[in-house]
């Protein structure tokens, strides 16, 4: 009976990745009809090298607050664990998504806690999908600001200032009624998502500068906001396809859009190589 169990559960996992190839070969195929790549290609070749460092240094800082964030849940749940071993485990999960999804950073985190925390599953999954939450509340306050800071054409957009404390009283009532052990983190996490949101708008910005790009700023990053919701697709290039369509909808440059994109999946890339560390050098529990 186990047996048969185990066998159904690699199967549904093999049917899972042969989806997720599936729709990112979709994906790139959509684009591809969208974008004329030599035009990508020529503006990759003028990229400023100063502005993209800059940007990978916005986005670390980012994910060094990101990690913060989580470990504020933690606490809630007394697992308490040290801010550099927690950092380390951050950036070691971030490598393993992008890199080794078949084992998946998540996974691999909740399997280090646990063995070396003894904490249980069920704290440790709810922290990290209250966290994720939490990143959603802030990357839709800072769409509904831009989305009123640029010249959208709708008479109507004041009205969406009205999603913003919705949208906060929402996840505060979420954390009341089913999570009130996680409720103490919710000032912090919530300030800490909005930071971190902000401080990929900069990386966004950088990358920008970087193609030395001059006008429809603020569009370009509207729709980089917009496009981050399909991040939560589970396969490759949905944020590009995403931020490619829109940018058609809001007559910009694809072949812009699309290498913006690219920039930014580099940018996320190269600190997930960080991760690579921990990965030789496995993160060893505080004594």
């Amino acid at each position: 009976m186990e047996a048969d169990i185990n066998k159904a559960g690699k199967g549904k996992k093999i049917a899972m990745n042969v989806l997720k190839i599936t729709l990112s070969i979709l994906a790139v195929y959509l684009i591809s009809r969208k974008v004329n790549l030599n035009e990508v290609a020529v503006h990759f070749k003028s990229i400023n090298v100063f502005y993209g460092v800059l940007a990978i240094f916005s986005f670390f800082i980012s994910k060094i607050i990101s990690a913060f964030r989580l470990n504020s849940y933690y606490k809630t749940q007394d697992i308490i664990v040290d801010e550099k071993i927690n950092t380390k485990l951050y950036f070691n999960s971030m490598f393993y998504n992008l890199f080794i999804p078949l084992v998946g950073g998540e996974a691999y985190k909740v399997m280090w806690l646990r063995k070396n925390y003894n904490a249980e599953y069920k704290s440790l999954i709810w922290s990290a999908l209250l966290d994720r939450g939490n990143g959603l509340v802030a990357l839709i306050i800072l769409s509904i600001l831009f989305f009123n800071f640029y010249d959208n054409g709708f008479d109507w957009s004041v009205l969406t200032w009205a999603i913003i404390p919705v949208v906060l009283l929402g996840s505060l009532f979420v954390h009341k009624l089913f999570f009130k052990s996680w409720l103490p983190a919710f000032n912090k996490t919530t300030l800490l998502s909005i930071i971190v949101q902000v401080l990929q708008v900069v990386t966004i910005f950088l990358l920008i500068r970087a193609i030395g790009l001059e006008s429809k700023n603020l569009e370009y990053i509207f729709i980089f906001l917009v496009s981050s919701f399909a991040y939560i697709l589970p396969f490759l290039g949905a944020r590009e396809l995403a931020f490619v369509y829109g940018a058609e909808y809001l007559q910009l440059d694809n072949e812009i859009s699309l290498t913006l994109s690219l920039l930014f999946y580099l940018v996320i890339a190269f600190n997930s190589l960080l991760g690579a560390i921990f990965f030789f050098i496995p993160i060893q529990k505080q004594k």
